[in-house]
């Protein structure tokens, strides 16, 4: 069968995905409301909207270009409901076997994986283990191709439980669930292999936060609407996000209701990525949060979504907000109580500000009014989930008044410093990625507000992953735990250098004055590695490093029609590159005899692009 008939069938397939779970809602819909009526059918909509757009079947990892090409429909102005405060106790969750449960993930070859898929709390919840899969199967194909359609429009919950990677294209992932309202443990999801993100995200219309700033990014090409169509999405981070190689169409198209967007020092510019700029108060503005708070934010400078198309990570990294000047993203206020854990007693209360969907983040220490200080406990009280919530829903009838237990500073007499009270131990641990022990914890110890350093261990036949966030920090009242994650080191391959390059150290300072030469092929390790300035490069022995840009390039778009040049004045061919294609150019520009900067595209043979062509 032809490529172009696979493609075709693979439509019709999951054209009928989406017919089938029609003919599910249809069939269920006794005892149902009215206005509940209109949202089933919007849900159901937007499901067989997804469903026309997914071809799990086929591998899309070089599709780059023609994502850009996708149509987005206009951003909706709809008012989206916040997420529910829910303080009630968590009930015991009930494990659901049936025949008909769910096998182990496959790839889209077919082949099993050893990751298993299990169904918990009446079906609404899916529990995906740790393990390894290469290209897998998008969960709503998943669904329909082992006969349980329904889970479409019920699941509402996806937990990672273990250490989970992924290699490869990642498309359509967690795509088309749109019933899905949280995913649990993606700090545990392993993205270091993977190439394509592409609407790895779509249609997830009923995800309010997500967290994917653990997501590693580095061999990523593209993202295009990877988060489009996550209409209820308010607070999205991507703090480690490295797109300096990745296409970004329709990225963020149709998330009206985002307001808040963290972004670190390696999101660069991409432009047509459709960020909200317009709802129903009129034109929004985004601004840098800085030192301020979400609804006061530090900087006072404007940024439309034209300042994103040319965002630089290293210059603007930071947490964006969304306001207007009806303050029409701005939450109810809510009033916390602080108490005394022991005695139940309270310390003082406070009125807390922030904006739609915003979490509120209690406060680590506090004062009361004599001075003293206490700080926030473990108590299980202490784990509820608080959202600000839409001060114009007349419907939702919310609690606005929260508590937070905490414990007085011990304090053995009143002559003693705070240095003499004993903080609670910091335990180092030394783990692969699969949670194994690689060497001894380390136990660290100190007075409270005393500051600590933890150190990586060399361990034979292993390097070091992920260093963790507070590797420093400071002694706290209660016990902490940090965690230094290793990946078995690999035999090294065989690599093609596009460029000539020098050897560099972690520090990126270059080791000595020799060089390799274009075209020659060098042995690395197989993973790329971060410099310390977060430059990728392959490693070639300890502390010897090459970067990764003069052997797997860096794309770039044509921001004009270009010639492809063998020197300065001689063309190479009658090749034209036509404007806004995507072309891989290798290490840094060369400069002509004419005076003229022109990226390296091919080889052996000379093969040169003007850089003023590019973006």
């Amino acid at each position: 069968m032809s490529k172009k008939a696979n493609f075709y069938l693979g439509k019709a397939l999951v054209t009928s995905v989406a017919a089938a779970a029609l003919g599910v809602v249809a069939l269920n819909t006794q005892d149902v409301k009215a206005d509940q009526t209109t949202d089933q059918s919007v849900n159901t909509a937007k499901l067989k909207q997804t469903a026309n757009n997914i071809v799990p079947v086929a591998n899309t990892t070089n599709g780059a270009d023609d994502n850009l090409s996708k149509q987005i429909g206009s951003e909706t102005n709809e008012k989206v409901q916040p997420p529910i405060n829910d303080n009630q106790p968590a009930q015991p969750k009930k494990t659901i076997k049936t025949v008909a449960d769910l096998p182990n993930w496959e790839s889209t070859d077919g082949k099993a994986s050893n990751v298993t898929l299990t169904l918990t709390d009446d079906n609404q919840e899916l529990d995906i283990s740790g393990g390894t899969i290469t290209d897998p199967r998008p969960l709503f194909w998943v669904c329909f191709q082992n006969g349980r359609i329904e889970l479409i429009t019920k699941l509402k919950k996806i937990k990672i439980t273990g250490n989970l990677t992924i290699t490869g294209n990642a498309s359509y992932l967690f795509g088309g669930l749109g019933a899905l309202t949280q995913i649990e443990g993606l700090e545990k999801l392993d993205t270091s292999g993977v190439t394509s993100m592409s609407s790895m995200f779509e249609e997830c219309s009923s995800l309010t936060s997500l967290d994917a700033s653990h997501f590693d990014t580095s061999k990523v090409t593209d993202m295009s609407s990877m988060f489009s169509n996550c209409s209820s999405l308010y607070n999205l981070d991507l703090t480690n996000f490295n797109t300096k190689h990745v296409v970004m169409g329709a990225m963020f198209a149709n998330c009206a209701a985002l307001n808040t967007l963290k972004l670190g020092t390696e999101f660069v510019n991409s432009s047509n990525k459709y960020l909200p700029t317009s709802g129903s108060a009129g034109y929004w503005k985004w601004y840098k949060i800085g030192k301020g708070t979400s609804v006061h934010p530090e900087d006072q400078d404007e940024h439309s979504s034209n300042f994103f198309d040319n965002f630089d990570g290293s210059k603007n990294a930071g947490t964006y907000v969304r306001l207007d000047s009806e303050n029409s993203t701005r939450a109810k206020d809510i009033i916390i109580h602080y108490l005394d854990k022991s005695s139940n007693n309270k310390i003082k209360d406070e009125t807390c500000e922030g904006l739609l969907g915003e979490k509120f983040i209690p406060k680590q220490e506090i004062t009361d009014n004599n001075g003293r200080r206490y700080f926030l406990t473990n108590d299980n009280r202490n784990s509820q989930n608080v959202i600000f919530i839409d001060p114009y829903n007349g419907e939702q009838v919310q609690p606005k008044e929260f508590s937070f237990y905490y414990t007085k500073e011990n304090i053995p007499n009143a002559g003693s410093s705070i240095q003499n009270v004993q903080g609670g131990d910091v335990t180092v641990h030394y783990q692969d990625e699969q949670g194994n022990t690689l060497a001894p914890d380390e136990i660290l110890k100190g007075h409270l507000g005393e500051g600590y350093t933890s150190q990586e261990k060399k361990i034979t036949g292993y390097s070091l992953k992920l260093r963790p966030e507070k590797a420093t920090g400071f002694f706290e009242n209660n016990p902490q735990s940090i965690t230094y994650v290793y990946t078995l080191d690999q035999a090294k391959i065989s690599k093609k250098l596009m460029h000539n390059a020098f050897i560099y150290d972690i520090n990126h300072h270059r080791v000595g004055n020799s060089k390799f030469h274009s075209y020659e092929n060098i042995m690395v390790y197989p993973e790329t590695v971060r410099l310390t300035d977060g430059v990728l490069a392959y490693k070639l022995a300890d502390n010897q490093y090459v970067l990764a840009a003069n052997i797997d390039g860096t794309l770039r778009q044509l921001k004009h029609n270009s010639y492809v040049y063998q020197t300065g004045r001689k063309r190479a061919n009658h090749r034209l590159l036509r404007k806004g294609r995507y072309i891989r150019t290798y290490g840094a520009a060369y400069k002509f005899k004419n005076g003229k900067l022109y990226y390296r595209i091919g080889g052996p043979k000379k093969q040169y692009v003007k850089v003023r062509n590019f973006k």
